[in-house]
C-alpha cells in the first residue's frame, strides 16, 4: 500500500477502493482453492490493519495507533468480525457463493472510511471546533444520511458516526466542522 500524499477524503476513498479490490481478489483466491483459509485470514488481517492505519494517519499524522487506543480497539473489533467471517467460509465448500463472500470481504477495508472520519472528528474537537454537519457525496444513500444532512450545523458528536449508520461501511458521506 502506498502512503497517501495528502489528507483529502478523495485520496482516502481511492486508497480504500484499491484495498476493497484486494480483499475481493483474496477472497476469490480462497474460494477457488488457490490459497488456504489460514493464508487468506492472515492476509485479510494485514489488509484491515493497513487500511485503518492509513486512513487514521491521513486524517491526523500524529494519531495514536497503539492497540489500547480508540484506533486500536476499532481495528480489534474489525479483526474479531473477520474471524467470524473466516468461520463462515470454513463451513462452506470452497467454491460456494463466490460473489457473496467477495462482497462481504470488501466491507472490511471499507470500514476504514469510518475510522478516517472518527479521527477527523477528534481533531476538530481538539482544535476547539464546536459544530459539525453531514455532507452527501455522489452515491446511493440510505434514508438516514439525507435526513442528517438536512439538520445542518449541529454540536459535534450529535450526528451518528460514519459507519454506524444504516448504510454501515457503505456510507460515502463526509463531515464538515467549524
Amino acid at each position: 500500500m502506498r502512503l497517501l500524499d495528502c489528507n483529502a477524503p478523495s485520496a482516502v476513498r481511492r486508497m480504500l477502493t484499491r484495498e476493497q479490490d484486494r480483499a475481493a481478489r483474496l477472497t476469490y483466491l480462497q474460494r477457488t482453492g488457490e490459497i488456504v483459509l489460514l493464508v487468506w485470514l492472515l492476509d485479510m488481517i494485514s489488509l484491515v490493519k493497513q487500511s485503518h492505519a492509513a486512513a487514521a494517519l491521513a486524517a491526523n499524522p500524529a494519531v495514536q495507533t497503539s492497540p489500547s487506543s480508540p484506533f486500536g480497539r476499532r481495528v480489534a473489533s474489525q479483526v474479531k468480525y473477520l474471524g467470524r467471517f473466516a468461520d463462515d467460509l470454513a463451513s462452506k465448500g470452497p467454491k460456494s457463493l463466490i460473489p457473496a463472500p467477495a462482497a462481504r470481504a470488501k466491507q472490511y477495508p471499507a470500514a476504514a472510511w469510518g475510522t478516517y472520519w472518527a479521527v477527523k472528528r477528534a481533531v476538530a474537537v481538539n482544535e476547539g471546533r464546536a459544530e459539525e454537519r453531514n455532507a452527501l457525496n455522489v452515491a446511493e444513500h440510505c434514508e438516514e444520511c439525507p435526513a442528517l444532512t438536512a439538520k445542518g450545523w449541529v454540536p459535534i458528536g450529535s450526528l451518528p458516526s460514519i459507519g454506524a449508520r444504516k448504510c454501515g461501511s457503505n456510507c460515502r458521506c463526509e463531515l464538515q466542522f467549524r
